[in-house]
């Protein structure tokens, strides 16, 4: 669990240079997916699993919560890739498999679809709750604040 730790510290987190104007994510389709999955989950939008991907409170406590849970979220989506990556590619290696490259290129498009959009949706979001989160206090003039966790809460986009 250390390592998970070490490896999901906050400068991973870190909005990317390449990710600051959304250009990147849009240009992947990720407007699309996000329009398949909102499409595909509209009548389990209160299951625990589907729960995650939709704001729950319309507040800025609600923009901070969804924060943690995108965070939380992003990382079972990368650590699950992560596997599924290196067993198709141990499927591959395997000369005496049966299984053919079809089936290798299925297995990794079932994973792209299956965490890697659904880790850049996690991360468009979170960069657009950082553009809000970001002119709200800008417009309060609140830099830092201190949530009942001890987080600072409040930093500018370019302090995250």
């Amino acid at each position: 669990m250390k390592l998970i730790n070490k490896i999901f510290n906050e400068s991973y987190y870190q909005i990317k240079s390449f990710e600051k104007n959304e250009k990147f994510y849009e240009y992947m389709g990720i407007k699309f997916f996000k329009r398949l999955l909102l499409y595909q989950t509209k009548n389990r939008r209160d299951k625990p699993s589907i729960r995650n991907y939709y704001l729950q409170k319309y507040s800025i406590n609600g923009l901070y919560e969804f924060e943690k849970i995108s965070k939380n979220s992003e990382r079972s989506h990368v650590i699950l890739a992560v596997f599924m990556l290196a067993g198709s590619v141990l499927l591959f290696l395997d000369v005496d498999s049966n299984i053919d490259i079809v089936t290798i290129v299925l297995l990794n498009l079932i994973n792209i679809f299956t965490n890697i959009y659904p880790i850049m949706l996690l991360r468009y979001n979170r960069i657009r709750i950082y553009r809000i989160l970001n002119k709200t206090n800008l417009k309060t003039g609140n830099q830092t604040k201190n949530d009942k966790n001890g987080t600072q809460r409040g930093k500018t986009f370019s302090q995250r």
